[in-house]
């Protein structure tokens, strides 16, 4: 990292069930940001004690690529389901390797959320491919984005969404908006 902190906003209130908000996990997908950033900015939350991490990457982000400063896409550095990979998802040296990866890990040990949604861009839809698919459709609902399986063209390697769902009796998915929206 280059010294640019990972900020989470708790919204809502303790004891209440715990969810959490994930976006700009790559930095060229800024746009779902804006949107988990005017929830923190928003009305109160009732009923549900809500973390929001509006950048996950924000040395990509500064940088306007997918990768972090050390050029990993940091949804293929996840311990489950590792491998080691080339090019556009580049996986990093071993599993957990970059330092955001391991601080995402600790805060979702800490605050032991139910549910994670995931934000990215540019697929348009929600991803059904989840321990929970009843869940991912009622959110393809209220988010009015389709629900559908988005399996990176056979298996998804060490992303975020499959070591929490692998780790954790909570589920995660992915939300993806389209390019702009």
């Amino acid at each position: 990292m280059q010294g640019r902190k990972i900020m989470a906003y708790r919204l809502g209130e303790a004891g209440a069930p715990v969810m959490v908000l994930i976006a700009t996990m790559h930095g060229n997908e800024a746009a779902p940001r804006q949107i988990l950033r005017s929830l923190a900015a928003g009305p109160e939350v009732h009923d549900l004690d809500l973390w929001v991490v509006p950048t996950y990457n924000p040395d990509g982000l500064a940088a306007g690529t997918r990768k972090n400063a050390r050029g990993v896409d940091l949804n293929r550095n996840f311990p489950y389901r590792w491998k080691d990979l080339d090019g556009t998802y580049e996986s990093g040296s071993k599993p957990a390797s970059e330092p955001e990866t391991r601080a995402v890990m600790r805060f979702l040990r800490k605050v032991g959320p139910r549910r994670i949604l995931s934000f990215h861009q540019p697929l348009h839809g929600v991803d059904t491919d989840t321990k929970r698919p009843a869940f991912a459709r009622r959110v393809a609902r209220a988010l009015k984005l389709p629900a559908k399986r988005f399996d990176c063209g056979g298996v998804c390697h060490g992303t975020m969404t499959m070591w929490f769902n692998h780790t954790f009796p909570g589920a995660a998915l992915t939300v993806e908006y389209d390019a702009h929206p």
